[in-house]
């Protein structure tokens, strides 16, 4: 089933500029470097997979606003 639902371009500008704040960035770099040198802890591995999701899932929902302003305009 497919549905459309409309949604004002400003809101689509807002999440096509969606980012982790940078303390949060900063931390997911931190939880990376450790993963590479093999010296996370189980709690840290837990913290690098949640981080990584919410990444992901960021740049998903900035991938898919960034597509439909470039179908919005003229």
């Amino acid at each position: 089933m497919s549905a459309v639902v409309e949604a004002p371009i400003d809101l689509m500008q807002t999440m096509s500029h969606l980012r982790l704040p940078e303390s949060i960035d900063r931390r997911l770099q931190e939880l990376m470097d450790l993963n590479n040198d093999g010296a996370l802890t189980p709690q840290e591995l837990i913290e690098l997979t949640s981080l990584v999701e919410l990444n992901e899932d960021l740049s998903i929902c900035r991938a898919s606003a960034m597509l439909l302003l470039k179908q919005a305009k003229p």
